[in-house]
């Protein structure tokens, strides 16, 4: 399974908590993308908080349908 932030605030916050606790090894991407919200209608997934924030989590079975959906919009 895995889980996405929906926002950029969200993503931002966790790597200032992840650097704060010293995550080993430590993150060094960031990655943003824009989602086919038709394409993951056709997913199950699940919407839920992660640390505050709204993520979604897609199930180990669908990652290779979600990964479809997925556009990549900027690599820092």
């Amino acid at each position: 399974m895995k889980q996405f932030f929906q926002t950029i605030e969200a993503i931002e916050d966790y790597l200032k908590e992840a650097k704060k606790k010293r995550f080993d090894p430590p993150y060094k991407y960031l990655l943003q993308v824009s989602i086919d919200e038709e394409c993951l209608k056709k997913i199950a997934y699940l919407d839920q908080e992660l640390d505050g924030f709204m993520a979604i989590t897609i199930y180990e079975n669908d990652l290779l349908h979600f990964n479809k959906c997925v556009n990549f919009v900027t690599f820092l």
